[in-house]
């Protein structure tokens, strides 16, 4: 099983899902309505790993690009489409 939390920082960076599986690795799920996604939108996700110090198994940028890539601390950036079908298929947790 796995736990699911919402991380908020004191300078308001935000995660929406925090996911927390039963190795207790986590994954870090941000969802953008963007067409494109920038060093902006992963301002959460940085915060996130430099305040905490715990295992990060995966960190997700889901949005409306059209495909899907690595990008800086292997960040994946996943279109939303893609996103539901790997979920649905347990390719994401």
């Amino acid at each position: 099983m796995f736990s699911l939390f919402y991380w908020r920082s004191y300078d308001k960076y935000e995660i929406d899902f925090v996911v927390e599986l039963e190795n207790e690795s986590l994954v870090l799920i941000e969802v953008k309505s963007s067409k494109k996604i920038n060093t902006k939108h992963l301002t959460g996700i940085n915060a996130y790993c430099e305040e905490k110090d715990v295992k990060i198994d995966k960190k997700i940028v889901v949005c409306f690009e059209s495909i899907k890539r690595l990008i800086d601390k292997n960040i994946i950036i996943y279109p939303l489409v893609e996103f539901l079908k790997d979920l649905w298929k347990n390719k994401i947790i």
